[in-house]
């Protein structure tokens, strides 16, 4: 069972580090998700509260120059505030926070998710 338990924590970080190329994949998150395989399958010994806190500040680091980078892309070319929030939408942030909003809102989300019929008659979009 040991070597189920390495192969998946391997693929884990290998889909990290592709994200690292490709930033469609949450990159971020499944390299911790790897660290936190490898401590929940075997142990967390080998990891001190000072290397969880370095990584934090690693994870809130990239948070922070995704969304730095975002907001310049966005300004440079002429884009609103609400042009900014809307880059935001990255894959962390679904991960994240879309299957918790879904859930939350429960049946109610159809009210969200409806097109309302009113929005094929606009002429903003021909």
């Amino acid at each position: 069972m040991e070597w189920m338990y390495w192969l998946i924590i391997w693929l884990v970080f290998i889909i990290g580090f592709v994200g690292l190329i490709y930033p469609i994949i949450p990159s971020v998150l499944f390299i911790v998700g790897g660290m936190l395989l490898y401590g929940v399958f075997f142990s967390f010994e080998p990891f001190s509260w000072f290397f969880w806190i370095i990584q934090g500040m690693f994870v809130l680091l990239l948070f922070g120059a995704d969304y730095l980078v975002n907001l310049f892309g966005v300004k440079k070319f002429g884009g609103s505030k609400a042009g900014v929030w809307g880059t935001q939408g990255s894959p962390e942030n679904n991960l994240l926070a879309r299957p918790c909003l879904e859930k939350m809102l429960g049946s109610s989300q159809k009210i969200f998710l409806h097109r309302p019929p009113y929005a094929l008659k606009s002429k903003l979009h021909p």
